[in-house]
C-alpha cells in the first residue's frame, strides 16, 4: 500500500517537474524575444557622453560610481569638497543630479 502511494507521489512530482520545465523553456524563449526587441544596448547606466547638461534626472550613488568609475569613499570626498552636488530626499535617500555629474566631467576634461 505504501509503495503504491509512493509511486503515485513520484509520478505526480515527475509530471509537475515536466510541466515546470516546459514553462521555463517558454519563459526563456519569451525573454530572448524581449531582449532582442530592446536593441543592442543592454546597459542601463548612462555613459559620460550620454549625460547632457541641464537635465533634472537624479542618479543614485551606484549609478554615479559606475559612470565615474570611482568608489563610494571617493564619491563622498567629492561631495564633501563641493565638486558634486547631492540632493537629500530623506534621511536615508540621497540622489545626485545628472547635471552635476556632467559639470564634474566637463571640469575634468579641461583640468
Amino acid at each position: 500500500m505504501e509503495t503504491k502511494l509512493l509511486h503515485l507521489a513520484v509520478n505526480s512530482l515527475s509530471n509537475e517537474v515536466d510541466s515546470l520545465k516546459t514553462q521555463l523553456s517558454e519563459l526563456h524563449k519569451e525573454f530572448a524575444r524581449f531582449k532582442s526587441t530592446q536593441g543592442v544596448h543592454q546597459n542601463c547606466n548612462p555613459t559620460p557622453e550620454q549625460i547632457e547638461k541641464g537635465k533634472t534626472i537624479l542618479l543614485d550613488a551606484k549609478e554615479v560610481m559606475v559612470i565615474l568609475g570611482i568608489s563610494f569613499n571617493t564619491l563622498f570626498k567629492l561631495v564633501k569638497q563641493g565638486l558634486i552636488k547631492r540632493i537629500k530626499i530623506n534621511q536615508r535617500r540621497v540622489r545626485y543630479p545628472q547635471s552635476s555629474i556632467a559639470e564634474y566631467i566637463e571640469n575634468l576634461k579641461y583640468s
